[in-house]
């Protein structure tokens, strides 16, 4: 019978699925709905709907067990004070103002806690979904949206561990701590010690570095439900134990397809916990927190990363990426719920929240340039707010005619690099103050400013060569047309992900296309061409490779674990 309600959980939520992808709509809800319609509220097709939620509760830990190995702590000590100062603040207000609401509103203050934390956490699994299909993880609002959630999760998972006694009294919290913190500290040193000889010889063999990854998993969820707490907290801390390892994008790919089956069931659970309710009752509720979420959270943010000095376009965008609540509020209530802690009717508040929340933010993302045209005028009054950071730009009087660079990330910075070496003037214009900041320690050339803002645009007298790396195709349809308006002579480069756009740069007069992926091919091929016609030796390609791989190391990912 299990095997039956399974299967007809996982059959309807996959056609479903299907549904939602057609509708571009976050498929978490597709499995939500799935759980709906066999449910109570439904057909009551599941019969015995503990069975799918102790699946459901391995699927979670594998979910946070992913987000662990996404984590690596040497990187938080080093962090852009960017996401950790504006994540921990939103985390604060929205807590408090979801606190307040509840007590208006007549809940009991524990009731008051939890709800306060279900807006205080976006997310990772919307987010990163949605911007990952747009193309933009990797843009500057991407990273700036990745290192909140980040941040967030971390929160998140120490709030699972206070909330997961039964009673809230000092003695019992005080206890739960001293737990936490010997956990904790067996963590480390297994992290330390052991898991680089495990896995050293486990990695000469596929299956059992596979059992060893999971064994890990076990391992930590057992110890943490032995101790009084739940397994996904368990889960969630193996994840950080083998994030800061050699081994966590191999530990990750092994352990991605089995997270997603038990995950799905997880968000099938929630859907089959909703059982009929006074929904009256919390209209008035749910209407407010709906409000604040979709509309409060993202001003709000959007206010904390122009502070930090980002343009409104960042800021706006980070904002509305943000806009609903996250899987882990979903697992701290439904902890709580277990617990004794909250009513049936918060929780299922909490399952409406979240669908309504995720489906919203799927809309701000998918549109989210036309929202940002829509308010362009509105948004101007962020402008206004002051920032902390000082005028970010270094343009030295010799500079004459310089080859104009938009973008400094990446494929920008080896173009830099080299011009460099040919000693030639260039001009640097990217939105990422830590890009410029470095630019100007470096005494490089460069102006703190958007592609498609005019007063940037107008400080710049366009010389010969102008070149974009900036992936975004609308800006670099707004910059040739610019460009070739303000100097008919300059020869504009621009970058290109695909085939179509390029063709339409090369329609509104762009003179070269940089197709990253083409340029690896031939890059590839030249080396090949050498080696085998022996121009080169192999291990001079290697020496050469390695300082090429060790500087760009050292550029954008000082903060890896590897080792070349």
């Amino acid at each position: 019978m299990v095997l039956v309600e399974v299967g007809a959980v996982i059959i309807l939520a996959t056609i479903l699925a299907y549904i939602s992808r057609g509708l571009k709509q976050p498929m978490i809800l597709s499995y939500i709905a799935a759980g709906l319609i066999l449910g109570p509220l439904g057909f009551g097709f599941i019969k015995n709907p503990e069975t799918i939620k102790s699946f459901s509760e391995i699927g979670i830990a594998f979910l946070l067990f992913i987000a662990g190995l996404e984590i690596n702590l040497k990187k938080i000590k080093e962090e852009s004070p960017v996401f950790l100062t504006s994540g921990l603040i939103q985390i604060a207000m929205l807590f408090s103002t979801g606190f307040v609401i509840a007590i208006m509103m007549g809940f009991l203050k524990l009731e008051a806690i939890y709800i306060g934390l279900t807006l205080c956490f976006s997310s990772t699994m919307i987010a990163v979904k949605l911007l990952s299909d747009k193309g933009v993880l990797d843009t500057l609002h991407g990273r700036v949206v990745l290192g909140i959630l980040l941040i967030e999760d971390l929160a998140a998972v120490l709030a699972l561990l206070v909330l997961s006694t039964p009673e809230m009294t000092p003695l019992l919290f005080f206890y739960s701590l001293l737990k936490g913190a010997a956990l904790f500290i067996f963590a480390y040193v297994f992290a330390i010690r052991l898991v680089p000889i495990i896995f050293s010889f486990a990695a000469k063999s596929q299956e059992l570095f596979f059992l060893s990854s999971l064994g890990v998993l076990f391992l930590f969820s057992l110890a943490f439900h032995l101790s009084g707490f739940s397994v996904v907290i368990g889960g969630f801390v193996a994840g950080v134990v083998l994030g800061s390892s050699d081994y966590n994008l191999e530990v990750m790919s092994k352990i991605k397809p089995i997270k997603d089956f038990f995950s799905t069931l997880f968000f099938i659970s929630l859907g089959l916990t909703l059982n009929v309710f006074n929904f009256s009752n919390i209209l008035s509720t749910l209407i407010v927190l709906v409000l604040v979420i979709i509309i409060f959270k993202p001003i709000m943010i959007t206010i904390f990363i122009k502070f930090f000095g980002y343009k409104t376009r960042t800021a706006f965008m980070t904002g509305i990426s943000l806009a609903q609540i996250s899987e882990f509020a979903l697992v701290i209530l439904l902890q709580g719920f277990s617990l004794g802690h909250i009513s049936y009717e918060i929780f299922s508040l909490t399952i409406l929240l979240a669908i309504i929340s995720m489906t919203v933010s799927s809309y701000y993302l998918e549109h989210a340039d036309g929202l940002y045209k829509k308010f362009y005028r509105i948004l101007k009054v962020f402008d206004k707010i002051p920032h902390y950071r000082e005028r970010l730009e270094y343009i030295p009087k010799r500079l004459k005619k310089p080859i104009i660079i938009f973008g400094g990330h990446r494929i920008g910075r080896v173009l830099i690099d080299t011009l460099k070496e040919l000693k030639k003037d260039i001009l640097v214009i990217d939105y990422d103050p830590t890009i410029i900041n470095n630019l100007i320690n470096e005494r490089t050339p460069c102006i703190y400013g958007d592609v498609n803002s005019d007063d940037v645009l107008g400080k710049i007298t366009f010389s010969d060569i102008v070149i974009s790396t900036v992936p975004n195709k609308k800006d670099n349809l707004y910059l040739i047309k610019h460009v070739k308006r303000a100097n008919p002579k300059s020869k504009v480069f621009v970058s290109s992900n695909n085939i179509d756009d390029a063709i339409e740069y090369y329609n509104v007069g762009a003179d070269y296309i940089i197709l990253p992926h083409m340029l690896s091919g031939q890059h590839i091929s030249l080396v090949l061409k050498n080696l085998l016609q022996k121009k080169v030796s192999i291990d001079k390609l290697k020496r050469t490779n390695k300082k090429q791989l060790e500087k760009y190391f050292e550029r954008f990912f000082v903060h890896s674990s590897h080792k070349l």
